[in-house]
């Protein structure tokens, strides 16, 4: 075997151990949450710069902020829209739900799929987001 082959073994290893580690912080986030879920709203206070994802689709990070027991906390979500549209949601206020025991661990509850992550029922006054964002 070539040097050149255990190099590209070895960067697609790391890659691949960072997907997964990654997928298995997020879940246990949510497990976390889970454990003892609270519910409040947060305000999109920012966005990050669009990036064409596809043919038709924009990636934009989504920040939001919320306050908890006199505790500011502010994080990001990736959504993608149908059209370069960075000032979507800028504004406004949407759904949280965040862990109890630690609230700088929070989920946006938006579209369809973040509600049923948790077992929620999504509001009829967000379904207007289904299909238009991802």
């Amino acid at each position: 075997m070539s040097k050149r082959f255990w190099i590209v073994m070895v960067i697609a290893g790391v890659l691949v151990s960072g997907i997964v580690i990654s997928m298995v912080i997020k879940n246990g986030d949510v497990e976390r949450i889970k454990e003892n879920p609270k519910h409040s709203y947060a305000k999109i206070v920012g966005h990050g710069i669009p990036k064409k994802s596809s043919d038709s689709h924009y990636g934009v990070w989504i920040d939001y902020a919320y306050e908890i027991n006199g505790v500011n906390y502010t994080h990001s979500k990736k959504y993608y829209f149908p059209e370069d549209d960075e000032l979507y949601f800028q504004g406004k206020y949407f759904p949280l739900v965040y862990s109890g025991n630690d609230p700088d661990l929070s989920r946006l509850l938006i579209i369809n799929e973040d509600f049923e992550e948790f077992g929620l029922t999504q509001p009829d006054s967000l379904s207007l987001y289904n299909g238009k964002i991802y």
